[in-house]
């Protein structure tokens, strides 16, 4: 049996808000189908924060 691995979803969500600034848009469309199949909190408050920067991303875009 394996034993059970802590995540941290602090330094999760932290690495996460930090790279959104940076990516493309379709580096963030990759990520939000990824996060769409994940369950629970974590992915909850990962597509809380991907929300703003998709429309921040599409207007720039535009």
């Amino acid at each position: 049996m394996t034993t059970p691995t802590a995540l941290d979803v602090t330094a999760v969500l932290d690495r996460c808000r930090a790279g959104l600034r940076t990516v493309t848009d379709a580096e963030l469309e990759r990520r939000a189908a990824t996060v769409a199949a994940l369950p629970g909190r974590l992915a909850d408050e990962l597509r809380r924060l991907a929300q703003p920067a998709r429309r921040t991303a599409g207007r720039m875009s535009s």
